[in-house]
């Protein structure tokens, strides 16, 4: 039976939103069992839902990513380390591998070290972080990714799906559970709890993601891994990276940070007047990466939300976008609110496999207009940021 171990993942997911009084996850796995407090399970499968009441501005929850990576073509200009955005291109890098880039040698020691980020250095209360991975447990594999002749986007999906399997095989050999943050740590179990809709992927979706979990299989082989999963299980989790990564923007317009490119052998911290929220949630400008966040993940869509997602280098929290009441299921925006009802169903369907019947696409269906733009068809409200997920990142929920 799928019920006990859909059962224990559920609890495993609820328990991180424990610390945060505000909401709590409703587990409903759609075959009439519910681990939630509402009594019996509907077959809507987990939501999000507010414990109190909450004023536009609130912030609900926070989290600390779990998986990241930054797209090839920005490799350069993002620290592998902190996930400072550089003004120009970074020179210090790994001179094994030469896919990871470091505002500085002190940031290239402390990746190498195994060390902590600055923005994860003081989580928020309650925060479940990830034990810091050493660029060691990767290096061997990223060096594989030059010869890789996949579209960029899907490359950063495979390395996110590598840092998972870092991750477990040094839980395994015991090494990150020592050092991981007590008391509540982000770890493998939590990313497997995870949903995949691989089951109903395009049959060219699929025969990419084979084509990449084949070329992963291969480069993990190659690193002498011990253990390499199946190509089928690679492309299970791989469309679990999809279906709940956030992108993370650079805004057009916004000033370059204070973050000047450090020559090998020079000993300053390049960071010192930098900001992590050159990196945000917000589309609208230039893709440079993708983030995962477990318990974010967990709110459903909605073409009107009313919570929206913040978030940069590594941590995010949702706000309210609206007056919230205990009980309302919290909803963020898998795609761009402002599109046409239309174009917001069809990417719906194909990227999320379900026909979207929120209040406001059953209000614009009824005024017969597929084209009402956000503004026109909500008063009050908010979009957030929608999430990443596809072979192409296509602007929906990841």
């Amino acid at each position: 039976s799928r019920a006990a171990p859909m059962a224990a993942a559920d609890a495993l997911l609820a328990a991180l939103f424990a610390p945060f009084p505000r909401v709590r996850l409703v587990a409903d796995a759609g075959d009439g069992l519910s681990s939630g407090a509402d009594g019996p399970g509907d077959g809507r499968g987990r939501r999000v839902v507010a414990a109190t009441a909450a004023e536009p501005g609130n912030e609900l929850l926070s989290g600390a990513a779990y998986l990241s990576a930054t797209l090839p073509s920005w490799r350069k200009r993002v620290c592998a380390f902190c996930w400072e955005l550089a003004p120009r291109r970074l020179t210090v890098s790994c001179a094994d591998c030469s896919a990871a880039f470091y505002c500085s040698p002190v940031c290239r020691a402390a990746h190498d070290a195994g060390a902590t980020p600055p923005s994860l250095a003081s989580p928020p209360a309650g925060v479940s972080v990830a034990a810091p991975l050493p660029h060691a447990a990767l290096c061997s594999v990223l060096k594989a990714f030059s010869s890789f002749k996949g579209d960029a986007e899907l490359e950063s999906v495979l390395i996110m799906l590598a840092e998972s399997l870092a991750r477990q095989r040094l839980e395994e050999e015991g090494k990150e559970a020592a050092a991981g943050p007590k008391p509540r740590p982000l770890v493998h179990a939590h990313f497997s709890a995870l949903e995949s809709h691989a089951g109903a992927m395009s049959d060219r979706d699929r025969r990419d993601f084979h084509k990449g979990a084949s070329f992963l299989a291969a480069a993990l082989t190659r690193a002498g891994w011990p253990r390499v999963p199946p190509v089928a299980a690679l492309v299970d989790a791989a469309s679990a990276v999809c279906s709940n990564n956030f992108g993370c923007w650079r805004q057009p317009g916004r000033a370059a940070p204070a973050v000047a490119a450090v020559e090998e052998g020079e000993g300053a911290d390049a960071r010192a007047d930098a900001s992590p929220r050159d990196l945000d949630a917000a589309p609208g400008g230039a893709l440079v990466g993708r983030e995962l966040y477990i318990s974010i993940s967990m709110f459903n869509h909605s073409c009107s939300p009313n919570v929206r997602v913040t978030h940069a280098a590594g941590a995010a929290a949702v706000v309210a976008d609206a007056p919230i009441s205990p009980g309302d299921e919290l909803c963020v925006a898998y795609v761009d609110v402002d599109a046409p009802r239309c174009a917001r169903r069809a990417e719906l369907r194909r990227s999320f496999f379900f026909e979207c019947a929120c209040p406001r696409c059953g209000a614009e269906e009824k005024e017969g207009s597929g084209k009402m733009r956000y503004a026109a068809s909500v008063q009050g409200g908010g979009g957030g940021a929608p999430k990443r997920r596809g072979r192409k990142a296509r602007v929906s929920r990841g």
